[in-house]
């Protein structure tokens, strides 16, 4: 008896123990909690597995982990906060993020490691594709997703993010682009970022080739180094020649 009162407390315990939440969740207005910071891992995974990866939020987790990158709109805080501020603000995964970034919360990562601004709902981009697809099903991305059996009010079993963005990509100026336009607007972080072209349309004289973006004479990488590109090559090209004539001249 005695023994088995002993485990009951000890089991009590555990449990309590384990679902215990950091101060700084349950009042972020304490002023100490001013650099706390919150992994946001375990929630982005259980979004994303409830949700079979076709959400928004999902499909730039996605971009972000097969391009190797953690930062700016790949922080894993940031892709929360747009999963918590849109498709799943309602969500058991979010009720952490939702009271950590409450009304007067003093924790900094809820501002720099803020949500996506004019991100579109993964609802809206269902419809969209849904409505482009069957005034031109001969788009070529009009083939990613199941367009033409999808249920209203379900997420189809593609990432529809990527594909709405391809398809208004090609056709910016159609009427179910507006979305795209605004998350794709130059300023917006998505197109700053190193995930841009996925979502966006390269930037007029960039070019992008395995995970390197080109522009006017310097190449990118995704890491954000800088290299000497075209430009540099052609000043050396032309001072060649230019040693070539003297030599000739010489002689």
């Amino acid at each position: 008896m005695k023994f088995t009162l002993i485990a009951l407390i000890a089991f009590v315990c555990l449990i309590a123990c384990s679902s215990a939440v950091d101060p700084c969740v349950t009042d972020p207005t304490v002023a100490t909690c001013k650099n706390y910071t919150y992994d946001a891992t375990a929630d982005i995974t259980t979004l994303c597995t409830n949700n079979n990866g076709s959400a928004v939020m999902c499909s730039i987790v996605n971009t972000c982990l097969a391009a190797k990158l953690s930062t700016g709109v790949c922080a894993p805080f940031s892709v929360l906060a747009d999963g918590c501020t849109g498709d799943f603000k309602s969500a058991d995964a979010c009720t952490n993020y939702n009271s950590l970034c409450g009304a007067n919360s003093v924790v900094d990562q809820c501002k720099t490691q803020a949500a996506i601004p004019s991100l579109p709902s993964t609802d809206t981009v269902n419809k969209e594709i849904v409505s482009i697809c069957t005034e031109m099903p001969k788009m070529k991305d009009c083939v990613t997703c199941p367009y033409n059996t999808s249920v209203s009010g379900t997420p189809m079993d593609c990432d529809a993010f990527k594909a709405y963005s391809a398809l208004c990509i090609d056709m910016p100026m159609m009427s179910q682009c507006s979305s795209f336009s605004n998350y794709c607007k130059e300023g917006q972080p998505i197109p700053a970022s190193s995930i841009a072209t996925t979502y966006c349309p390269a930037a007029a004289g960039t070019t992008t080739t395995a995970g390197t973006t080109t522009t006017a004479g310097t190449t990118t990488d995704t890491t954000g180094t800088t290299t000497t590109g075209s430009a540099s090559s052609l000043t050396a090209s032309f001072a060649l020649f230019l040693l070539s004539g003297l030599v000739l001249i010489m002689q």
